[in-house]
């Protein structure tokens, strides 16, 4: 379970949806890789901002439309990973 209640820049469920895409991505790719938060947030960040294609939001779910998607924020994606008990960090 994930509360976001107390995030209070989270205002609408698009944010939250693509919110918990987020955590199924950064939690892939840190199985894959030794990645450090930072470097977590910094590649989401340059993913979002690219405009070449499959990038942006679309590497949330290759492959599918994502209208219904609002783009989280850093801060909101550290914010949501800090309050995933399932997640740990080394």
């Amino acid at each position: 379970e994930l509360n976001l209640r107390s995030v209070e820049q989270i205002v609408e469920r698009p944010q939250t949806a693509a919110l918990a895409d987020c955590i199924v991505l950064a939690a892939k790719q840190l199985m894959q890789s030794r990645s450090t938060l930072r470097q977590l947030l910094d590649q989401f960040d340059k993913e979002f901002d690219s405009e070449a294609p499959g990038s942006g939001l679309d590497v949330l779910r290759p492959g599918q439309a994502l209208g219904h998607y609002s783009r989280p924020r850093r801060m909101e994606i550290a914010a949501a990973l800090n309050r995933f008990r399932g997640l740990q960090f080394e």
